[in-house]
């Protein structure tokens, strides 16, 4: 996850940013993508300790805190058990005991959103299998009763679990339709993080069996798989099927059947980032069980063909997927050394292409029900074996295997005034993330004697390049932007795809022999024109006609201080990326002033154009179109069925882009919106030709539209 921490330049810097969003970052190195740690033993009892399988997932991870959950039988009957590690799967908590009833508890799954731990699993309690849940809100620490999700007389099993935002997710496989014992494929889903609970929704409704079962969730993009029997009933051929829904299980489309061939395909499990759907099952069509692949780039619309991920004689067995931005992780159990042994794979450009297959358990006895997580850098996968004798769980990790592709990018900094050298500073490589309106410094390094600087992990993003001062009483300059700028809209942007060189910069001079005066003062942003927070990050630059005196940088708090300013007539520049800069014409008398305040507005980009409140959510096609390199988006926001009032009340909406991948390119809109009609700018920058995606979401509401950049 994201940790957000202050530099000594008041910067917001996040180390671990690029860690999680493709975002998750990093350098690309086969050394470091093959660094899978020694295996850790997580149980160990007398009695059975086993893992679900490849449908669903009995890991989790959630920055550095890693949940594993499992069923044994060490108190007399099965129990479904939890334990956690807080320091990237390091070391290990005790075990923790969640269920304690008379029936046979079994088949947990995990997922997290925040600091809440979902768990799910398959109870006999009642007299028959049902759904049953829990949760933790403090990251496991503590935990709720049992809450019973299903309630009828028959079958309710093998049941798979996601989580995004406050929505969670359960499909799961039914046969309380019949007839003859008939399995379908249901869903239910929670609004409010597990509080409550809507109705079960029946998802399949044919002739013949629908079974394992596996669901992912990527925003309100729903995704479901199963196999299917109603294509080959009566000679027993299952096919792998799919539907999604783009409402957060509101609704849904039809049923797709994805796989066509006369042998078994089953024992699917799905992943899903952004609009990359990713789905792995087991295939029979080659004589012998293979694991196969396969995508979609538009959130489910359309596919890709079948992929074989594997090719031996052996038999292969209950593959798990898991995606984090162009990184997907494959984990199953392979026979290919004549008993069950643990093999992973992975790629690293959305499933395009694929990565050797690797071994990861050695062992004389079987390894089975590998499931896998990602978190950061991270790769965690466990599973359960019966080396002792009895069946325990094991725990294995990569903490580089989940590393993006970051470059280097080297240039020459100089005083704009003279074109001589810059020997000391700092340059920062920065991201400004719209989500939290943040400056996220990505990578840094100091300035080399002659101006010379490299910066080594900048990530394939869109960057700006800044060069800061030495921590100083009066600095030689000023804070700039790349190439020469101070107002972050006149920066050159960087979108790295290779290691780039000559990336020089010029600085502004700062001409000032000193005084005890200052300016002092602070920053905040606006709502009707009334201040109601601080707002950090801001440089004041203090100007004195063209020369530059000094500067400040605010903190959390909005508390600035420009120091060592001589008297004299003033124009302040206020700047913050993502804001409009503000100034001030201010005269320094010889007493210093403490009362100089800057109050912004909202974050630039997005503008209502009609207040008059539409009748259904409507984007429409961006103008131009085939563009460069900038285009213009519109869309509506409609009063939302159960609103009060005049349906001015603000609802929280997403206007996102996407690349073919599904990666995400930018946030254009995140935040609450009043019901109108708006439009917004996005400006390219440096990204390159090719289809992109503009997804718009407001509340259960949906709409995608496709756009061209043409450079």
């Amino acid at each position: 996850m994201c940790v957000k921490t202050k530099d000594s330049n008041s910067i917001i810097e996040t180390i671990s940013f690029f860690i999680v969003v493709l975002y998750c970052f990093c350098t690309v190195n086969n050394i470091l993508f093959s660094q899978w740690q020694p295996e850790v033993r997580l149980t160990n009892d007398p009695a059975n300790s086993l893992v679900h399988y490849g449908c669903s997932w009995a890991v989790a991870a959630n920055g550095n805190i890693v949940h594993v959950v499992w069923w044994d039988n060490r108190n007399g009957n099965n129990e479904i058990y939890y334990k956690r590690s807080t320091d990237g799967g390091v070391s290990w908590g005790a075990d923790t005991r969640l269920t304690n009833s008379a029936g046979t508890s079994s088949y947990p799954s995990v997922a997290l959103s925040g600091t809440y731990v979902h768990v799910v699993w398959n109870d006999n309690r009642d007299g028959n299998d049902e759904i049953y849940y829990k949760r933790s809100t403090d990251k496991g620490l503590s935990w709720t009763a049992d809450t019973r999700l299903t309630n009828d007389n028959n079958t309710s099993a093998l049941h798979s679990l996601s989580v995004t935002g406050n929505f969670v997710h359960i499909s799961w496989v039914d046969n309380r339709n019949g007839p003859f014992g008939r399995y379908e494929i249901y869903y239910k889903r929670s609004t409010d993080n597990g509080s409550g609970w809507g109705a079960d929704t029946r998802m399949t409704n044919d002739s013949a069996e629908s079974l394992n079962t596996s669901v992912s969730a990527s925003g309100s993009n729903v995704h479901i798989v199963w196999n299917d029997l109603r294509d080959g009933y009566n000679d027993g051929n299952m096919e792998i099927y799919y539907k999604r829904s783009t409402n957060s299980g509101l609704s849904w489309g039809a049923d797709t059947r994805l796989t066509y061939n006369t042998a078994l395909s089953e024992y699917s499990s799905v992943s899903a980032t952004g609009l990359n759907v990713n789905i792995v099952w087991r295939d029979m069509r080659d004589g012998q069980n293979e694991i196969y692949y396969k995508r979609s780039a538009d959130g489910g619309i359309n596919w890709g063909s079948d992929m074989r991920l594997t090719n031996d004689p052996a038999n292969k067995d209950y593959p798990n997927v898991a995606s984090c931005g162009s990184n997907v992780h494959v984990a199953w159990a392979d026979m290919r050394d004549n008993i069950y042994q643990v093999y992973y794979k992975r790629s690293t450009d959305a499933g395009t292409s694929w990565g050797a297959d690797t071994r990861l358990t050695f062992n004389s006895v079987l390894s089975a029900n590998p499931t896998i997580a990602v978190s950061g850098t991270s790769v965690h996968t466990v599973w359960h074996d019966n080396r002792f004798g009895n069946y325990e769980v094991f725990y294995k990790r990569n903490p580089t295997g989940n590393l993006f592709p970051t470059y280097t990018i080297s240039g020459r900094v100089t005083f704009a005034d003279n074109g001589q050298p810059v020997n000391f500073g700092m340059v920062k490589a920065l991201h400004y993330d719209r989500v939290t309106s943040n400056f996220i410094s990505v990578d840094s390094t100091t300035i080399q004697p002659e101006g010379y600087y490299t910066l080594t992990r900048v990530p394939q993003d869109t960057i700006y390049i800044m060069y800061y001062p030495n921590d100083e009483a009066i600095p030689q300059f000023v804070p700039t932007y790349y190439r020469s700028a101070i107002d972050w809209q006149q920066a050159d942007k960087i979108y790295p795809t290779e290691n780039l060189t000559d990336i020089d910069g010029q600085v502004y001079r700062i001409n000032n022999n000193g005084s005890s005066n200052l300016f002092i003062g602070g920053t905040s942003y606006t709502y009707n024109d009334l201040p109601i927070a601080p707002l950090g990050d801001v440089i004041i630059y203090a100007k004195i006609g063209n020369d530059f005196k000094n500067y400040g940088i605010s903190n959390g708090n909005g508390a600035y201080t420009a120091a060592k300013l001589p008297p004299g007539d003033y124009t302040l520049f206020a700047y913050r990326i993502g804001y409009d800069y503000l100034t001030r014409n201010v005269t320094l008398s010889g007493n210093s002033l403490d009362t100089i305040n800057f109050y912004f507005g909202p974050p630039i980009g997005i503008k209502q154009i009609n207040e008059t409140v539409p009748l259904q959510i409507n984007l429409y096609q961006n103008y131009p179109n085939p563009f460069n390199p900038a285009t213009k988006i519109t869309f509506d926001i409609p009063a939302l069925p159960g609103l009060l009032g005049n349906g001015k009340n603000n609802i929280f909406t997403e206007l996102i882009i996407y690349d073919v991948l599904g990666k995400e390119i930018a946030v254009l809109v995140h935040g609450q919106l009043q019901p109108g009609k708006y439009e917004v700018i996005w400006n390219t920058g440096d990204h390159p030709s090719g289809l992109y995606f503009c997804r718009l979401r407001t509340g259960d509401f949906l709409q995608t539209k496709k756009m061209l950049l043409i450079k």
